[in-house]
């Protein structure tokens, strides 16, 4: 069981402020003129086009402080006409027809702020801005102000068991506040805390958020400023039981589950759920129709399970497979990393294998049977089971089906027949030897059956395999 105490240090999170000013929000009330200036009548003959606005803020409020309400009073927004006849500009005073939206100014936050002045002329609609600031309030206090908050309580209140409408206590909650001038100051009462984010049905541990505000009134401005802090508590509960919820319960013959959507929840002792994402779940999905998948959860080292059915689909197995090296990027390909998918078929069947001596893919232009290859695969020296091989893994295709192979090969030196060797799980092997100056078609009389592992590799150094065809056989 775990138990703490926690010390945190100090954190400054935020404020609140409220203005003592009986002021007016122009931008809430968009309705009243702050100019008594009146627009002149303009008249085709005089002006010819509205040309744009012009923003003067010589006797507006640009600087606030944070606390104060927005005002543009002062603002003086003009019109610019343009008469096209003798190329001169006037400019006319609608200040008190403009709108002004001070909707992106925030007071509590420091920072510069765009303000938009909008102007309809009833037949044209021009919008321009202009910036203010925001100040920190605090430059100008002349007493300390809280900056921070450190708190401590006993272990006993930070550690507690699953229970329907749990009370939890902090009586032995203390806090130090912490001043912008290094002044400290103990206190135990007015001190909010805050335990919404604990679930006490729901073992685990959650963070308790103390906050403290204090008001000043700085320059006519009443601003409030909070500190937080935090501390963690458990709730201990005891699992019974883990539960499917929901997902798809379906999967292909011969593949691994697809968990991704599954809601597993674990049950506790005292009536609490919660989604657990770190289970697994097996089933063996080697026959079509149905399973059952077993998901299984550790706790605390102890292992919970459940089980739910799922249905097994069939999987559509091709009756021809082609390894084929065009496929391959070009490159080494060593320690058994890399293998070749068959993307024409659902199953991966052709596995290199190389672990001494690396397989090298590279550029070489061959065409046998209507096969035109602009790639090989040199496997760089003599093989065995060990390494040095291409994997043929049958597992999976149902044992009573048996397959041909037909191999597009040649040796890896234009003077030198090399030896192409076939190796089942029993030891058994066949041998087609190529030459080196053309490329041909090994046909092995071996029959490949289902449900087994077969091996072909070089007898002698290097060989340059092209493509790999195995086909179902059908009864006669």
């Amino acid at each position: 069981m775990k138990k703490f105490l926690m010390f945190i240090s100090l954190v400054l999170l935020g404020f609140t402020v409220v203005s003592c000013k009986d002021d007016v929000n122009p931008y809430e009330n968009p309705d009243v003129n702050y100019s008594d200036a009146e627009v002149p009548e303009i008249t085709n003959d005089d002006i010819s086009v509205l040309n744009g606005l012009e923003i003067d803020t010589l006797n507006a409020k640009t600087t606030f402080y944070q606390g104060e309400v927005f005002d543009s009073r002062g603002l003086k927004v003009n019109a610019l006409y343009y008469d096209e006849e003798h190329d001169t500009t006037e400019k006319v005073d609608v200040s008190n027809k403009a709108m002004v939206d001070g909707s992106a100014f925030d007071s509590t936050k420091v920072g510069t702020y765009s303000i938009k002045v909008t102007y309809d002329s009833g037949t044209e609609r021009f919008t321009s801005s202009y910036e203010v600031e925001v100040r920190d309030i605090w430059s100008l206090a002349t007493k300390p102000y809280v900056v921070g908050l450190e708190i401590s309580i006993d272990q006993s209140e930070t550690l507690f068991n699953a229970k329907e409408n749990l009370e939890l206590t902090h009586n032995t909650l203390k806090g130090t506040l912490i001043y912008n001038t290094g002044q400290t100051k103990s206190i135990t009462d007015n001190l909010v805390v805050d335990v919404s984010n604990v679930n006490t049905l729901i073992k685990g541990v959650y963070e308790v958020v103390v906050s403290y505000t204090e008001p000043y009134t700085i320059n006519g401005i009443n601003i409030s400023n909070t500190v937080k802090n935090y501390y963690m508590v458990e709730i201990d509960d005891t699992l019974k039981s883990i539960e499917f919820v929901s997902g798809n319960l379906t999967a292909s013959q011969y593949t691994s589950l697809d968990t991704s959507d599954w809601v597993v929840e674990a049950l506790y002792e005292h009536g609490g759920r919660k989604t657990i994402t770190d289970f697994t779940a097996s089933a063996d999905t080697s026959k079509v129709g149905k399973s059952v998948a077993t998901i299984s959860y550790v706790e605390e080292d102890i292992t919970y399970t459940c089980e739910v059915e799922i249905t097994v689909n069939e999987t559509i197995i091709a009756d021809t497979y082609m390894f084929n090296a065009n496929d391959l990027a070009l490159g080494n390909y060593s320690n058994g990393e890399a293998w070749l998918p068959d993307t024409d078929n659902p199953i991966n069947l052709i596995y290199m294998v190389a672990n001494k001596k690396a397989f090298t893919v590279d550029g070489n232009n061959k065409s046998i049977d209507g096969y035109s290859f602009t790639k090989r695969l040199k496997t760089n020296g003599k093989g065995d089971v060990t390494d040095c091989h291409l994997l043929i893994d049958l597992s999976i295709f149902d044992s009573a089906n048996t397959y041909s192979i037909v191999v597009y090969a040649m040796s890896g030196s234009s003077s030198a027949d090399r030896p192409l060797i076939l190796e089942n799980s029993l030891g058994e092997t066949e041998t087609i030897v190529l030459s080196g100056t053309a490329i041909g078609k090994a046909e092995y009389e071996m029959k490949l059956q289902g449900g087994s592992k077969y091996y072909l590799y070089s007898g002698d150094s290097s060989m340059s395999i092209y493509g790999v065809i195995i086909t179902k056989e059908v009864a006669a």
